[in-house]
């Protein structure tokens, strides 16, 4: 009962081409997916089908003409096809302009040699790259149904990460069957340790028709019976601790997927943490808890501020850490005040001192 893509219309009519401009656009050239996880609709016994691929690179050539910001493709494994991942994105490099963008999901442990040697010659930027991981618990791979390939995909996101030129975000799935509070916090930093651009921590789903969903009861799975189907809690996480999962989530947010603080977390993560970063964000959320700084809003400069204040209250406002924490306030606020922790003394002097540090690459390379 499933038509040929080639039998759809493209859903972009010419009058929605005249409206794009500066807009985010998402756009499917594949159906299905040749995978089986429990947890996603797409598993469920839908068949692979692909656009005709000239209508590919028509279509695109005609967004990227509307002057769209970014074109999302929701292909559920983009790269599945390796030789059609390969014609388009050489296409995409050679065809379109720098500053046209555009958004994968993929799976990375699929890429090769041919696809990394491609890649590395795309413009900064002109590709993103949202990569699953979701856990890094072999039995949690195995009760959701896919295969554990972390090596294969720590090895090729620090391929990809050193190409320096793909926006990489790479997502975790809490509250899967299985999964405990201790294996969640390797799984985290295993993919920290990647250094992707972002880590989206989402919670799982139960959707009806999924694999999951019908071992619900099994697993002792208690989630909400109606939209969004959100997880609560598992027999080995509790509420309280998915509770405590969205606090963490939420200054992964803040602090690490904004790249505002990298600096001074990545040195905090190293020295302090011992590699760490999910300790570092349990303990800061608590932090958070405990001054009640959750119920309140704050300023994008405030952040600063609040991280200075935990790092007295733990001892750690040291100038090793503090050095970077100016570094990181004056590549991302130069023209801010200057905040009280910060040399108040020849105003203008420091604040060019520190916007001249941010700016030279070789002092960066060497933080």
């Amino acid at each position: 009962n499933q038509p040929d893509l080639e039998q759809l219309t493209c859903p972009y009519t010419p009058e929605d081409l005249e409206q794009l401009q500066g807009k985010i656009v998402y756009y499917e050239s594949s159906r299905g997916c040749p995978f089986r996880c429990g947890y996603c609709l797409s598993s469920a016994g839908q068949r692979l089908r692909f656009l005709p691929l000239e209508r590919v690179k028509t279509e695109l050539l005609q967004l990227v003409k509307s002057g769209v910001s970014l074109v999302k493709f929701v292909d559920r494994t983009f790269n599945c096809h390796r030789q059609r991942a390969l014609a388009i994105w050489s296409f995409l490099i050679e065809e379109t302009p720098p500053e046209a963008h555009f958004h994968f999901e993929i799976a990375a442990d699929l890429l090769d040699d041919a696809a990394l040697d491609l890649l590395a010659q795309a413009p900064p930027g002109k590709f993103q790259f949202e990569i699953g991981v979701q856990s890094t618990n072999p039995k949690v791979l195995a009760a959701i149904g896919r295969p554990d390939q972390t090596a294969a995909i720590a090895k090729n996101v620090r391929q990809l990460a050193e190409l320096g030129n793909i926006h990489l975000h790479l997502d975790l799935i809490a509250g899967l069957p299985l999964e405990t509070w201790a294996s969640f916090t390797q799984s985290f930093d295993t993919v920290y340790q990647m250094q992707p651009h972002r880590i989206q921590l989402g919670f799982l789903k139960v959707l009806p028709g999924t694999a999951v969903a019908a071992n619900a009861s099994k697993w002792g799975l208690k989630h909400l019976t109606a939209v969004p189907y959100e997880i609560l809690e598992t027999p080995d996480l509790t509420y309280s601790q998915l509770w405590q999962l969205k606090r963490i989530e939420e200054l992964v947010e803040i602090y690490g997927n904004t790249q505002r603080f990298s600096h001074t977390i990545n040195y905090l993560v190293t020295t302090v943490y011992q590699e760490s970063a999910f300790h570092f964000y349990q303990d800061f959320a608590e932090y958070w808890v405990a001054t009640g700084l959750y119920q309140r809003q704050h300023k994008s400069t405030a952040y600063y501020d609040l991280l200075y204040q935990y790092l007295r209250q733990q001892g750690w406002a040291t100038a090793p850490i503090l050095n970077r924490l100016k570094l990181d306030f004056a590549l991302f606020e130069p023209y801010a005040d200057l905040p009280p922790w910060m040399p108040q003394l020849e105003r203008a002097e420091s604040r060019s001192f520190h916007h001249s540090l941010a700016q030279n690459q070789l002092f960066l390379q060497e933080m």
